[in-house]
């Protein structure tokens, strides 16, 4: 298959080219965006990507659906992106676009994942590939998994851990999409929204 990144996460970008290059299947290209919490993403996510493989960084939402359609893909994959892709864009791949979430969803769908799993006292850190629809977070489940969380886990070591979860995961999330399994839908039962922190939710050392 020919496969678009969209990520503004140079660990997700540098492993899923490794990954999808395993598994036979080919990056078309790379689209990312600037980051202003986070200025160095896009050198770094410049860094992630092997030569010969283009980078492109977004300017616009308008942009998206454009871009994506230049490259003819069959899918896309998703993870670490802040926009909210639309309809137009959803329907360019053949196959659809499929999101790496950093958790069990409909568990924590939303912005932040990894602050509200930390913040609920979780006991394992989980990780879902699924097909987006017009939802946050909420189209269909490819694969599913989770690793124990120890009581010295941090943001940082929790991104650690991704790289694991995915290798295992997607596999098995591409495999059904192939086969033309659109995957398991959702179930409102359990399901939660993981916003960004309130003001008042702070901590000033």
């Amino acid at each position: 298959m020919r496969v678009v990144i969209i990520s503004m996460a140079p660990q997700a970008v540098e492993g899923y080219v490794q990954l999808l290059e395993a598994l036979g299947h080919e990056t078309a290209g790379v689209l990312t965006l600037r980051n202003s919490r986070r200025p160095e993403s896009v050198p770094e996510t410049i860094d992630a990507t092997p030569s010969g493989i283009d980078l492109v960084v977004v300017g616009s939402k308008e942009r998206m659906a454009p871009l994506l359609r230049s490259y003819e893909p069959d899918l896309a994959l998703c993870s670490g992106f802040v926009w909210k892709l639309d309809a137009e864009t959803l329907a360019v791949p053949r196959l659809g676009i499929v999101n790496g979430h950093p958790s069990l969803l409909p568990q924590w769908r939303g912005p932040n994942p990894f602050g509200w799993t930390l913040r609920s006292g979780a006991h394992d850190l989980g990780f879902t590939f699924h097909l987006m629809d017009a939802g946050l977070d909420t189209g269909p489940i490819l694969a599913q998994g989770s690793a124990p969380i120890t009581e010295d886990e941090t943001m940082s070591t929790l991104f650690d851990r991704l790289p694991a979860l995915a290798a295992d995961l997607l596999p098995k999330a591409l495999a059904r999409v192939e086969a033309g399994d659109r995957g398991d839908p959702q179930s409102e039962e359990g399901a939660s929204y993981a916003g960004l922190y309130e003001d008042e939710y702070a901590e000033i050392d």
